[in-house]
């Protein structure tokens, strides 16, 4: 298990380049319309990586431009998200078996 604080660190220190910005001077922005959409969709997949990196998954993510304008992305159906939770349970079930093995050898 990551703690959660290690996931919210990785994501505010990748986000810190878009603070205080016109987002239609940075890329990928600059060369795509900066809709609610599209600005999901990059974000998510970056975000997803991040995570990813540091041992989880992301499972969806939502964006709200307004609280009637949202724009949802649910990422639990499919095939790679279902696979890496398998792998994600399996490694983390080894690692809390070892520990209560090295703990009575103790």
């Amino acid at each position: 298990f990551v703690l959660f604080n290690k996931f919210e660190k990785a994501i505010e220190e990748y986000l810190e380049k878009f603070q205080g910005r016109v987002m239609n001077e940075i890329p990928p922005f600059d060369t795509m319309i900066p809709t609610l959409e599209n600005i999901s969709d990059y974000f998510c997949d970056e975000i997803r990586s991040i995570i990813t990196k540091l041992g989880g998954e992301l499972a969806f993510m939502e964006s709200s431009e307004t609280p009637t304008r949202s724009y949802i992305i649910d990422l639990r159906d499919g095939l790679d998200f279902k696979e890496n939770m398998s792998k994600l349970t399996e490694k983390q079930v080894d690692e809390v078996m070892e520990n209560i093995i090295d703990n009575i050898l103790e």
